[in-house]
């Protein structure tokens, strides 16, 4: 059985379009945990009213365009693996570890981590849950702010399967509100001479892909973004749950680099034909560059250097300095001054 776990932080519309998205899967049927991140918006009843049909929401009207190329929908409508109003179940932490369900067959799991933990600390918490599951053969990690394609899923899985040694396996992610432009092909490159990390892909229009290009892609990853990242039970018991002292950002590499260091490591995978559109940031309320994302970027980008290619650390300053400078270029005061500290601040793994 695979699951899928989406992570909601007061954005129940997002994650309720993501869900009505997922309804319309086709191949085995998954099981999805929405794990809450303490939000004060409701979000939980919100996400039970509309597994009843009380909250309506609609998939956007380019949506079955952009993915009728690869969906027989007359197929679809019978195929779909979860059904239009989806089983929920109520999910709590005991104290002292372990979890108590109230309906262990349903299709969709209700998990409130009970703070607001950040990606990883939340996604860590139904990834527990998950592995308490015997059946749980993989899990996609999923961000709350995308909507799929119906074969999304499908893909993903023939590659994990198909492919041994395979670990984590990325989807193209292209943008939610400009679908024919790639955010991602599956990941990201690391350029450690700038100490930096950048989409593979990024900003291109999106075009199929053949298997020559996939495998030139795949050679450039040293990560695959968390916004669509299925990782195999195997991974998650042999590498781990993520690093949850970044909080956000440098997540996903760090799993990836801990999985390429692994005996034998695990690989990483682009499935060229599952398609995700993301509404880039809206899940981490950082549409636009804040302080406190500023921040974040800095402090965990000198954390990930320190903790993996200590040598670059001097480097991995002087960039980020560099950032700052920029910053007060623009005129924004409060996010040089952040980043400024962060780049001479002591760096702590």
């Amino acid at each position: 059985m695979d699951f899928i776990l989406l992570l909601n932080w007061n954005g129940w519309r997002d994650t309720c379009e993501c869900l009505q998205s997922l309804m319309h899967l086709v191949g085995e049927k998954p099981k999805i945990v929405v794990c809450d991140n303490d939000s004060h918006d409701g979000s939980l009843d919100h996400i039970r009213a509309w597994a009843r049909g009380e909250e309506i929401i609609t998939l956007p009207t380019w949506w079955a365009a952009e993915t009728s190329a690869e969906t027989d929908w007359a197929a679809a409508r019978t195929t779909s693996s979860i059904p239009a109003r989806p089983r929920v179940a109520e999910v709590r932490c005991r104290d002292g570890g372990g979890f108590e369900c109230d309906q262990p067959d349903a299709d969709l799991f209700l998990l409130p981590t009970g703070a607001n933990l950040g990606f990883a600390g939340g996604c860590n918490v139904g990834l527990r849950f998950i592995l308490t599951q015997p059946a749980a053969r993989s899990v996609w990690l999923l961000n709350n702010d995308t909507v799929v394609a119906p074969q999304a899923l499908q893909r993903l899985l023939n590659e994990a399967r198909t492919r041994p040694g395979v670990g984590m396996v990325g989807s193209v992610l292209r943008y939610y509100h400009r679908p024919e432009v790639v955010q991602a092909l599956g990941g990201g490159r690391l350029d450690l001479q700038r100490t930096a990390t950048m989409h593979v892909g990024e900003g291109t229009r999106h075009a199929a892909l053949d298997a020559s290009a996939q495998q030139q892609v795949e050679r450039e990853l040293a990560y695959i973004t968390g916004a669509s990242l299925l990782v195999t039970r195997e991974f998650l018991e042999t590498v781990g749950l993520m690093q949850e002292d970044y909080f956000l950002y440098y997540e996903e590499i760090d799993w990836a680099e801990r999985a390429r260091r692994c005996m034998p490591p695990f690989s990483m995978a682009l499935a060229k034909d599952s398609m995700v559109f993301h509404k880039e940031g809206a899940s981490a309320g950082t549409n636009s560059r804040s302080v406190l994302s500023s921040r974040l970027l800095a402090r965990n980008r000198l954390r990930f250097i320190k903790r993996f290619h200590p040598a670059q650390l001097g480097r991995a300053r002087r960039h980020v300095l560099r950032d700052a400078l920029v910053a007060l270029a623009k005129g924004r005061w409060r996010i040089a001054w952040t980043v400024a500290v962060t780049s001479c601040s002591p760096v702590r793994i």
